[in-house]
């Protein structure tokens, strides 16, 4: 076999008598080429998670605002679990977050407790909380959003409105995902400070875009919680909700699941229904 040796290779004799050189010339090459490929791997797999991103936020606009009822069971080893009862309304925005209210209805003692968010992409999200009796209304300060909501495994960060611009994406490849779907697996790091999280791996229906799965690590890397969704119904013909979602603590054990009902969309919800001037009236109500 013939092998070229003119000016784009040199023969082996030049080679012996360029010797070290010519090797280590031969190894940076090589090096250079795999972190070439290790690179364009690495855009394609942001590029291809970020797309699932957006094509979930894409299908999940235009629904105006929403409401719901939804309970709240905690459930601990060797006891019985506790119950909470309340509604959650999400106002959708442009050019900004989603605002949601959820406002307590169950236990007695807790009723008119409520937590409004307004959500952002990268600065903190606005939070405030009023207590039943106080008839004032508190702000949040954004570190503690990782604090347990109503003493269960999810947090107000757990709860908040998804957008897409909170997070880089990377995409993990595609898996079954139960009930003989098939879904994309991106992990979501986030972007925004004081997350209790270091990244999050979620699982999305490849036929309804939306999250079958979503496994929380902390800020040391360890896996600590897992989030599952069931029972998808589609509303108005157009935006998939779960009725039911489980939170399940791996080093507890513990578990809360959240049991929805009564999605009613285009409730009549504007911006101006939640705001903290608003939020202090209707926490006020009977």
């Amino acid at each position: 076999m013939w092998r070229r040796t003119g000016p784009g290779r040199p023969s082996a004799a030049e080679g012996r008598r360029l010797g070290a050189p010519w090797a280590c010339a031969v190894a940076l090459l090589s090096i250079w080429g795999v972190a070439g490929a290790q690179g364009d791997h690495a855009e394609e797999a942001a590029r291809r998670g970020l797309a699932v991103a957006m094509e979930v936020e894409r299908r999940d606009a235009g629904f105006g605002d929403y409401e719901a009822e939804g309970t709240l069971v905690n459930r601990r080893r060797g006891s019985t679990g506790t119950e909470h009862e309340f509604l959650m309304i999400t106002v959708e925005m442009r050019g900004d977050g989603d605002r949601r209210l959820i406002h307590i209805r169950r236990p007695v003692a807790l009723r008119g407790m409520a937590f409004l968010a307004h959500a952002h992409a990268l600065r903190p999200d606005d939070l405030w909380l009023a207590l039943p009796g106080e008839g004032r209304v508190r702000r949040i300060a954004s570190r503690k959003r990782t604090g347990r909501f109503l003493g269960s495994e999810f947090t107000l960060e757990d709860l908040a409105p998804f957008q897409v611009e909170k997070f880089r994406y990377r995409y993990l490849g595609e898996e079954t995902c139960g009930e003989g779907r098939r879904c994309h697996v991106v992990e979501n790091v986030p972007r925004y400070a004081h997350s209790g999280y270091s990244r999050q791996v979620e699982w999305i229906d490849r036929e309804i875009y939306q999250p079958r799965r979503i496994e929380y690590y902390n800020r040391a890397g360890v896996r600590v919680k897992v989030l599952e969704f069931w029972g998808y119904r589609r509303f108005e013909g157009r935006w998939w909700r779960p009725m039911r979602m489980r939170m399940s603590n791996l080093r507890t054990g513990a578990a809360s699941d959240i049991v929805w009902r009564q999605y009613r969309f285009g409730a009549g919800h504007g911006p101006d229904d939640l705001t903290p001037l608003a939020f202090r009236e209707l926490v006020a109500e009977p």
